[in-house]
């Protein structure tokens, strides 16, 4: 039927088809965005709702920490004037002291670097390896337990290489 007509009006006849194509995809685009963002939206309440139920979880955990850890701040609150040496050592902690000849070696307790040499920390009570390093010196491996409530001193002669 197309063919039969005059030119003008085919040519009219195919822009109102192609208008009408674009619309048609333009409305099927404008739904695809909502359903996807309809979607994210989802994902995010979910998402959302499992972390205020891992909280609820966690939460009394999270707040014997808490708890500890404000323990352990109050105990070295003086810091700035005393040393961790003089400091009474926290309830449910041991400390160790850590002294090499030569001085200023690294220390590092399990496989966390605490710093130099002396050293003095207050940690959990179990069995640690220390690993002590220098430059230009052989590398120094103790395992040592550490009690709660009492106080663990290592001291450590360096060997050259």
């Amino acid at each position: 039927m197309i063919n039969l007509l005059p030119p003008q009006q085919k040519k009219e006849l195919l822009q109102e088809q192609r208008y009408k194509l674009f619309l048609i995809f333009g409305v099927l685009a404008i739904v695809f965005l909502i359903a996807l963002s309809l979607s994210f939206f989802a994902i995010k309440i979910n998402i959302s709702s499992e972390s205020r139920s891992e909280k609820a979880v966690i939460s009394p955990q999270i707040q014997d920490n808490e708890a500890k850890i404000i323990e352990i701040n109050k105990n070295f609150g003086n810091a700035g004037t005393a040393s961790a040496e003089e400091t009474p050592i926290p309830e449910e902690a041991g400390r160790i002291s850590i002294k090499t000849e030569p001085p200023r070696s690294k220390v590092y307790i399990g496989d966390v670097y605490y710093g130099l040499s002396p050293l003095t920390v207050d940690i959990e009570p179990i069995v640690y390896e220390i690993t002590i390093r220098l430059e230009g010196f052989k590398e120094k491996k103790e395992k040592v337990s550490i009690r709660k409530g009492q106080k663990t001193e290592l001291e450590i002669n360096m060997e050259k290489e």
